[in-house]
């Protein structure tokens, strides 16, 4: 009922906010390695996997009790300084993009003004 509402990524821009108030530069977390949405929600935020805790403890209550139940744990982390570096090169490459296709802006316009005057029918209709 709570999946999807956009709940989990104000709990984590609030968490960096709260963070970056404090004096942090960065973030940790830990996602249980089975929880693929969580990790993909994070990646979309700018976290990025640091390491693998494959020691880590899920508490489990069963009947009453409390027990621990072994399982691995990605660990993500996020500079709150600068976007990631893959997000700063996607950038780069986007920008070089278009600066490649404005600096080549007219040789493009007359290779399409050619296409078009081969394409265009003559008076009769007929080539």
């Amino acid at each position: 009922a709570y999946r999807r509402k956009g709940i989990a990524k104000r709990l984590c821009k609030e968490a960096e906010k709260a963070a970056i108030s404090w004096g942090c530069d960065e973030i940790l977390l830990k996602v249980e390695n089975s929880n693929r949405r969580a990790q993909k929600l994070y990646r979309k935020l700018g976290y990025r996997t640091v390491a693998v805790d494959t020691r880590a403890d899920k508490p489990q209550a069963i009947g009453g009790t409390l027990t621990f139940k072994p399982t691995t744990n990605i660990v993500m982390r996020k500079d709150l300084r600068a976007p990631p570096i893959d997000v700063l090169l996607a950038y780069a490459a986007a920008g070089l993009l278009v600066f490649m296709l404005l600096s080549n802006y007219n040789e493009l316009l007359s290779s399409f003004d050619s296409l078009a005057a081969v394409m265009e029918p003559n008076v009769d209709g007929f080539r």
